[in-house]
């Protein structure tokens, strides 16, 4: 297996356990303005946290990707480019999802809707990637 289509695997995989903590945040905590973010960080820190931190994680794994996809891959650079770009878009709206206190579900739709634009151009990539 070469370089590329390990990194293909990880983002898949890594997409895969973000969805997962992301729908259980999204299913089973109480998003409340008036307990605070404090309580809110208190008991259920770790998981949100840890969903930030694979969020985090994507980022960087997609900028590697599309570093490495335009210089040594002839799939061109739409693919690689419309995934970092769909990982920014749910970063940026999951951040504001976060800051009007969980309250506008727009921003989660739209985190959404990245998720889901990432997986598909990371499984054409890897349909497309040389073997």
């Amino acid at each position: 297996m070469n370089l590329f289509r390990f990194l293909i695997y990880i983002s898949l995989f890594l997409l895969s356990i973000q969805f997962i903590d992301g729908m259980w945040l999204n299913l089973f905590v109480q998003f409340s303005p008036f307990t605070g973010m404090m309580n809110f960080m208190f008991n259920y820190g770790p998981i949100f946290m840890f969903h930030v931190f694979i969020g985090f994680i994507l980022f960087i794994l997609s900028l590697i990707e599309f570093v490495a996809f335009t210089r040594n891959q002839p799939i061109g650079v739409f693919l690689p480019l419309l995934n970092l770009l769909s990982i920014i878009m749910a970063g940026i709206s999951g951040m504001l999802f976060m800051v009007t206190g969980f309250s506008n579900n727009y921003y989660s739709f739209i985190m959404a809707i990245g998720f889901i634009i990432s997986i598909m151009s990371n499984s054409l990539m890897l349909v497309k990637v040389r073997f």
